[in-house]
């Protein structure tokens, strides 16, 4: 695709727009990189003393067709070329039941000098490894780290694919259990993830239970589009980390009140997570914490302003907002 840009002399030079497919996506970004870029990402976010990103709310616009679309604008000051764009993605959980993603979308790049398009990406992979590599970041920060830890991994889409590829990179994992409503499904990513890492030794499990699943798991990752919750704190082991990227709307959660109520909780972006995250909202609307439970946000943690984890018995919890344009 090209645009025509305006030279000084009045003639018109063309310029490309590099448009990326789903397809080409994974072979384009690796999950390690990922894990960097997204890093960089929340030190920018992070920053006081000079403005590197700019990110409002996103608008996210509730559909008469049982789902949502949301757009994500940011800006981001690079060490090349400062860059803004756009994410505009859609959202039908009941898409599973149809064989199709519940995620799509496009993100549009522009150059932050003068305006002009640079690329046109497909949102829905690069959704699927950014998300998971957030959750490496937090990880990174808070989880215990030790040798051969148990991963909990819980929803067998896309997310869940992602998320142990991006757990792996961070932790020394031995073995990854997997619960599914569809047990088929977790069966099927154990076998696949087991191939696909056959050269590390670890075990992958297909659970029957989500309680069977996180039962003494070190790390838990909830991957799913339940609008109740999947996790009760009694099924806990204490020292664990969460990172919970499910819920994406303020009525939806996938972690019950006394696992967010007695966990040390931090997000991605504060102001996010109190308006959208329902992982947040509901048990702040039922009294059993208030805004001050949010220890920090992770590029706090990042430039190291605010403690991680203070003991090996702590719960450490990172509720998604999925409201980060930036890593995008």
């Amino acid at each position: 695709v090209w645009t025509l840009r305006k030279r000084k002399d009045s003639c018109v030079q063309l310029k490309m727009v590099v448009i990326i497919k789903g397809g080409d996506v994974e072979q384009l970004l690796s999950m390690e990189r990922c894990i960097e870029a997204v890093e960089d990402a929340f030190r920018s976010v992070g920053n006081e003393q000079e403005v590197e990103a700019i990110q409002p709310l996103r608008t996210v616009l509730k559909l008469p067709t049982n789902g949502f679309f949301g757009s994500m604008p940011a800006f981001l000051k690079t060490q090349g070329t400062p860059v803004f764009g756009l994410k505009a993605i859609s959202i039908f959980n009941e898409n599973h039941s149809k064989g199709l993603e519940s995620h799509y979308g496009v993100i549009t790049l522009f150059d932050g000098t003068n305006g002009l398009p640079i690329a046109l990406i497909e949102a829905g992979s690069v959704t699927g490894i950014r998300t998971a590599a957030a959750s490496a970041v937090a990880t990174k920060h808070l989880a215990r780290d030790e040798k051969g830890m148990t991963l909990a991994i819980i929803g067998a889409g896309l997310q869940g694919r992602t998320h142990i590829e991006a757990i792996l990179c961070v932790r020394d994992i031995a073995e990854v259990r997997i619960a599914s409503r569809d047990h088929k499904k977790a069966i099927a990513l154990a076998e696949s993830s087991s191939q696909k890492f056959q050269n590390r030794n670890i075990r992958f499990v297909a659970m029957q239970s989500i309680q069977d699943a996180v039962h003494n798991a070190d790390i838990i990752c909830t991957c799913t589009a339940s609008a109740t919750p999947v996790i009760e704190r009694g099924w806990l082991k204490s020292g664990c980390h969460i990172n919970a990227v499910g819920s994406s709307t303020p009525i939806a959660r996938e972690l019950d009140t006394q696992t967010i109520s007695q966990g040390r909780l931090y997000t991605d972006r504060r102001e996010s997570l109190i308006k959208e995250a329902g992982d947040f909202v509901i048990p702040m609307k039922e009294g059993a914490i208030a805004e001050d439970h949010i220890v920090g946000e992770i590029g706090q943690l990042v430039w190291k302003k605010i403690d991680g984890r203070r003991d090996a018995s702590e719960v450490t919890i990172t509720p998604s907002s999925l409201a980060l344009p930036l890593n995008s």
